[in-house]
């Protein structure tokens, strides 16, 4: 039976409001039912409901809708039905994906890079006439197979995506970083601790940060400071109720920050008390050109080349990563790339927002179609 207005606002929306036409609304459940079977939707999201469920939703439904019309869609929806209910309904996946709350799976990565480039080739084929995915291309003897290719203005432009969030890289720096913030359970509720990294610590040195936190915040005068050699800068002070602490950065660092915080808040006797571990430390930007080189090798030799990375999945992403990648654009570096689009999704409020910043190589081997320009920077 087809979805109704009343039945999605009662049962998805649960009385909510969305910045969404009821007939985009409805079209877009009915599709997602229609291409994914009658009981994907109760599979995927089980009891989930609410705005932000019936957003995916939406969202989803209208990708599915342009991927039909793109030769070999139907296997990367087959890939998206078959990844995205089993991983949920395993319970290994939480509703909002959050990077430094689990370890993916390689399904979940699988699931998270197939996603995005179902929605990055549905936006160029609204605006293009012609998307191909997964394209066989000849390279050095070898076939390669970009995630897809657009025709515009009579050319083909490969496009390579990749969601750095998901890497095995960062999530052990996650698992790094949660692992010492951990301490604020052992600390004194009146106390703010603040950690600063220098490097990716053994464990050994781990359990030397946990141990001088604790016995720093224990500490009755405070603030504390403490450096551990080539290690890690440690600051601890009192709670204060009208103005948390802040220290400059003990490192003068321009690369990216990968930070994990347990916050706390108690209410005693009348008075506000509180605790917080802040753990931080600086992402080198070899990791940026190590997905610039994999990725440039998927891209032609003969055609202009596009990298999206998506960074919805890391902390600060379009802060920290336009720069980052600026950086590797130079006229002597990395000119098969002739483009890079860096973009962050999010839902929040009423409807799906995507920011991007698009960075144009300033020598190209093979400079982008400008109407390719105009739909890259466009609207999602």
């Amino acid at each position: 039976m087809p979805f109704q207005w009343k039945d999605i606002s009662r049962d998805w929306l649960l009385g909510g409001s969305i910045d969404y036409e009821i007939e985009d609304v409805v079209n877009a459940f009915n599709d997602v039912e229609r291409i994914m079977g009658p009981k994907w939707l109760d599979l995927a999201f089980a009891q989930s409901r609410g705005t932000t469920v019936a957003i995916e939703v939406i969202e989803l439904g209208k990708t599915l809708k342009t991927l039909e019309t793109i030769c070999s869609g139907s296997k990367l929806i087959s890939k998206i039905a078959t990844l995205y209910p089993h991983e949920i309904s395993r319970g290994n996946a939480p509703r909002k994906v959050e990077p430094t709350a689990f370890q993916p799976s390689d399904e979940l990565r699988e699931f998270a890079h197939a996603l995005k480039v179902a929605r990055f080739a549905a936006h160029y084929r609204r605006h293009l006439p012609e998307v191909e995915l997964e394209p066989d291309l000849p390279i050095k003897n070898k076939i390669r197979h970009p995630d897809f290719r657009v025709e515009c203005e009579k050319t083909w432009v490969y496009v390579e995506v990749v969601c750095p969030g998901f890497s095995r890289e960062a999530q052990n720096i996650y698992k790094i970083l949660s692992r010492i913030a951990n301490v604020n359970d052992e600390i004194r509720i009146d106390r703010v601790v603040e950690v600063y990294l220098f490097k990716d610590p053994s464990d050994t040195e781990i359990n030397r940060i946990i141990e001088r936190c604790k016995l720093m915040a224990g500490n009755d005068l405070q603030p504390q400071e403490c450096s551990i050699k080539n290690v890690a800068q440690i600051f601890t002070n009192p709670w204060n109720q009208e103005r948390l602490p802040t220290y400059p950065p003990a490192v003068e660092e321009k690369r990216p920050i990968l930070g994990f915080v347990r916050f706390q808040i108690k209410n005693e006797k009348g008075i506000a008390h509180g605790k917080k571990c802040n753990v931080n430390m600086p992402f080198t930007d070899e990791r940026a050109q190590r997905i610039l080189s994999v990725k440039s090798r998927q891209l032609s030799q003969k055609h202009p080349g596009l990298i999206i990375v998506d960074v919805s999945s890391v902390p600060s992403g379009l802060k920290r990563w336009p720069e980052l990648i600026r950086r590797r654009l130079q006229p002597n570096l990395n000119r098969r790339i002739s483009g890079v689009l860096i973009t962050e999704s999010s839902i929040s409020g009423k409807s799906m927002k995507i920011e991007k910043k698009f960075l144009e190589h300033p020598n190209p081997i093979h400079p982008l179609p400008q109407d390719f320009i105009e739909v890259t920077i466009a609207a999602f």
